[in-house]
């Protein structure tokens, strides 16, 4: 059985200004919904602690940002905050 090859897309039918004006809408929507109300933040841990860390999220099936995210979480629940 031959393999037919992809066809070629119309490139006329779209005028250049509108698809560089698509992609541009696209790409500046891309990863904000994910992160909306969120403020990335830096942790630095001793490379111990850190395997301590993950043996615990590996432990209960989780990875490491939700292990973390969930223990802080309860922290703050059991100080009422």
């Amino acid at each position: 059985m031959a393999i037919a090859k992809k066809p070629l897309r119309n490139l006329n039918a779209i005028s250049a200004g509108d698809t560089d004006k698509a992609a541009e809408a696209f790409i500046s929507k891309a990863g904000k919904a994910a992160n909306i109300g969120k403020t990335p933040v830096l942790f630095r841990f001793k490379p111990d602690f850190l395997a301590r860390i993950d043996a615990a999220a590996k432990k209960h099936e989780l990875p490491r940002l939700a292990w973390v995210r969930t223990v802080i979480a309860e922290a703050l629940e059991a100080e009422g905050l």
